[in-house]
């Protein structure tokens, strides 16, 4: 039985940037793409500069990144194919805030960039790319921040509380997987035909798109019946 899908909703993405740019620059810009793109972790992590161009607004993902006995390895995306994305000028704004940033931090630590950097990188010099894992666990103690102060109140009165008791509202459950979700889920909700959805995200078939994400998405098949009704007259 597949698992119920689960993903922020627009407000709590926001607050979830904001609250990691208070905390870490390279997971608030992580979340963001990984939102705005859907690019899955590893080929967020693989991307450079060379990749990425602010001017037209495009990036060009054609690798990924993972980590075997300790060691970085970059290989083709997931279906072995390259693809090209628009970037809104919400994502360009992210990216050239992170442009800045890295500039900066270069500059104080005397640590002049390499001829290609790494976008997400916690060297001064962008050589070395943040392991997928790393964002991983860095989206789940974002997560944990976001709950903490409503766990706070709830021990006051219930010492051993943990985070599976907190109210629904008041729980941040997610993985960030799950902004890749939302970013499918999204488009679909508004209306994006499903062949773009599935070519944007580097899903093999369209096919694959709809039987994963169909189901999630109700209010689509309440507005068909609206369509199919409005074109039946009863007197």
């Amino acid at each position: 039985m597949r698992k119920e899908m689960v993903v922020p909703t627009p407000d709590q993405l926001s607050k979830l940037v904001r609250a990691a740019g208070a905390i870490d620059p390279v997971i608030a810009c992580a979340t963001a793409l990984a939102a705005l793109t859907g690019a899955r972790r590893g080929e967020l992590v693989a991307l450079k500069w060379s990749d990425i161009d602010l001017v037209i607004g495009r990036v060009r993902i054609a690798r990924s990144l993972a980590v075997a006995n300790g060691e970085q390895h970059t290989g083709s995306t997931k279906t072995h194919a390259a693809r090209e994305l628009a970037l809104d000028p919400v994502a360009v704004e992210v990216l050239k805030r992170r442009w800045t940033y890295v500039g900066d931090l270069s500059r104080r630590a005397d640590s002049p960039l390499v001829a290609d950097p790494y976008w997400l990188s916690y060297n001064a010099n962008g050589a070395l790319a943040v392991n997928p894992d790393t964002l991983t666990h860095g989206f789940a103690k974002l997560c944990v921040s976001m709950e903490k102060p409503a766990l706070d109140k709830l021990r006051e009165t219930k010492p051993k509380a943990k985070r599976t008791d907190l109210p629904a509202g008041e729980r941040w459950p997610f993985r960030f997987h799950d902004l890749r979700h939302f970013s499918v889920t999204t488009l679909i909700a508004a209306g994006v035909d499903v062949r773009t959805v599935a070519e944007r995200h580097g899903h093999a078939r369209a096919t694959m798109t709809l039987d994963r994400y169909a189901h999630a998405l109700p209010e689509r098949d309440r507005e068909a019946a609206g369509l199919l009704g409005a074109t039946l007259k009863l007197d």
